[in-house]
């Protein structure tokens, strides 16, 4: 394709991504005034920008948690994983985002359900094509998401298509420095890396 088809379809996918970005600009915008729980909002977005390869969901905000680094510490300890299992990886093509949204707030059925709409949104906003869940509390609100085609007790390594999307489970990020762990979820990254 050259000349003009290519200009135009090069202007369109540039809208389109405009858009996105706008739309994820307004969800992030409608997470941050939400007062749907007792501790009276505040809640914190996720960080990356649309078409990340990778949507990395962890269950609540970490230790030192903050809206530059919704998962606090345990992002640290991921990213430094991924550079360190995979060099020169571009972290541009990764996605993090929280299940529940609220620092301080305790993990519940209730709580996960106030904050599944915005999950839903953002998947769909984000468009990755892999989507990899932290925990039980993140592959809970997956499933309140985005619906019971999604595994009620995923096994730890266990991945599902739904949508055109790989969605990974119950990767704990504490245990990374385990071996059996940290293998697992290096087998996964490096079949992502390498799907079209």
């Amino acid at each position: 394709m050259s000349g003009p088809l290519k200009k135009g379809k090069d202007s369109l996918i540039r809208a389109l991504r405009g858009r996105l970005k706008a739309d994820l600009g307004d969800l992030h915008t409608a997470i941050l005034s939400c007062r749907k729980c007792p501790g009276g909002g505040g809640g914190l977005t996720g960080l990356g920008t649309p078409g990340a390869r990778f949507l990395l969901v962890a269950g609540s905000p970490g230790p030192g948690a903050l809206r530059e680094n919704p998962w606090g510490e345990k992002g640290k300890v991921l990213v430094e994983e991924i550079e360190e299992a995979f060099p020169g990886v571009d972290l541009e093509e990764l996605y993090f985002t929280l299940a529940l949204r609220c620092p301080g707030v305790k993990v519940s059925l209730a709580a996960l359900r106030r904050c599944s709409l915005y999950l839903a949104e953002e998947v769909h906003l984000v468009g990755p094509k892999t989507v990899i869940a932290f925990g039980r509390p993140a592959a809970v609100a997956l499933r309140m998401a985005l619906g019971e085609d999604l595994p009620a007790n995923p096994w730890a390594g266990e991945d599902v298509i739904l949508q055109g999307k790989r969605f990974v489970y119950n990767l704990d990020v504490s245990k990374l420095g385990d071996r059996e762990m940290g293998e697992v979820f290096r087998k996964i990254l490096r079949s992502a890396l390498h799907a079209p």
